[in-house]
Order: structure tokens, then C-alpha cells, then sequence
């Protein structure tokens, strides 16, 4: 939001939460070459609104490249389970309206995971190969709580282990 915000604007970038999404805007209309359409589908040349703090963010570590960051954002909320988030024109600005409602909930769903269960599945989506130790590392957890991390997700449908412990691989079923 910092980086694509239009700072001639007198407006404010704001997060508003509601119960079943979360909406995100800033000021400024998109550059006339690019749609909400074209944002959704990922087919579009990034054109920097701000190329200073572009170039802040990216010399930070903050931004990979440019044209990068809203395809890994929408991987992000996707591999949480919260699919893809809906891009649209408003008062003036972009919103990114992003659903709190897992797409594969069921009705009785009473499956909830935590943050750091959403890292090992995003993790395993990932590197499917990626061993216990290296979830540790990644998710900041001793060994034997993935362990048991890793069987609450097995016994809730979310993971399962293909093939042997060595050379098998984790095969995320949903949440990724």
C-alpha cells in the first residue's frame, strides 16, 4: 500500500475490518494502461506510481522486483485458504477486498488452524520435500511441536505424507 499509494492524494489508505473480510484502499486511480481485470489475472506490465519509494523498498529487501508483489500478495491469501482477493475502482482509489470465509469451508466446518500451522502448509505447498528440522527453522518451532503440528493437519484433511519418511514428499490436500 505504501509503494502504490498516490501521495498527491489529500485521501487516506485505510484497512477496514469486517466480520467476513477485510477491505483495503488507497488513493489514486490505476494507471490507464492497467484494469482491475488485468490485476485479477496477473496480465499486466507493473508501472510504478511512485519510483523513488519503489526503489526504497527494493534497495530495503522490503520488494523483490517490480511487478513482483501483487501476484506473491494473491499466492499469499490463496495458500492461507482465503482465496483469491477481489480487486475494485472506488471513491476514487483501489480497493482489494480480501474474504475471511475459507473457500473450501464446509457448513459444519469447525476445522481452525493457526498462524503458524497456515506457515507449514504454505511451507509444504512450497517445498513439498521440505524436511521437519527445516519447518522448525522456517516457522520458528522446536521439532516436536511440528510434529505434533503436522498431525493435527494429517487428522483435520489438510496434509498427508506421500511415500516413505525419507525420500517421501507432503502433499497439501487444502489450505494452499
Amino acid at each position: 500500500m505504501i509503494v502504490h499509494r498516490d501521495y498527491r492524494s489529500a485521501a487516506e489508505s485505510t484497512i477496514k475490518i469486517f466480520q467476513d473480510h477485510i477491505l483495503f484502499f488507497n488513493p489514486g486511480a490505476l494507471p490507464e494502461n492497467i484494469t482491475v481485470e488485468q490485476l485479477a489475472t496477473n496480465d499486466y506490465v507493473s508501472t510504478p506510481r511512485n519510483k523513488q519509494v519503489a526503489r526504497l523498498f527494493k534497495e530495503m529487501g522490503e520488494i523483490e522486483r517490480y511487478g513482483t508483489g501483487i501476484k506473491r500478495v494473491c499466492d499469499m491469501f490463496v495458500n492461507y485458504g482465503l482465496g483469491k482477493p477481489e480487486w475494485l475502482q472506488m471513491n476514487g482509489g483501489v480497493g482489494v477486498k480480501v474474504s475471511l470465509v475459507a473457500e473450501n469451508a464446509t457448513e459444519n466446518a469447525t476445522e481452525k488452524i493457526t498462524d503458524r500451522q497456515r506457515a507449514i502448509i504454505a511451507s509444504m505447498k512450497e517445498n513439498p520435500y521440505v524436511r521437519k528440522e527445516e519447518l522448525g527453522r522456517i516457522v520458528g518451532m522446536h521439532i516436536s511441536n511440528i510434529s505434533r503440528n503436522i498431525e493435527k493437519l494429517r487428522q483435520h484433511g489438510f496434509i498427508r505424507r506421500v511415500g516413505p519418511a525419507k525420500g517421501g514428499y507432503w502433499q497439501v490436500l487444502k489450505g494452499g
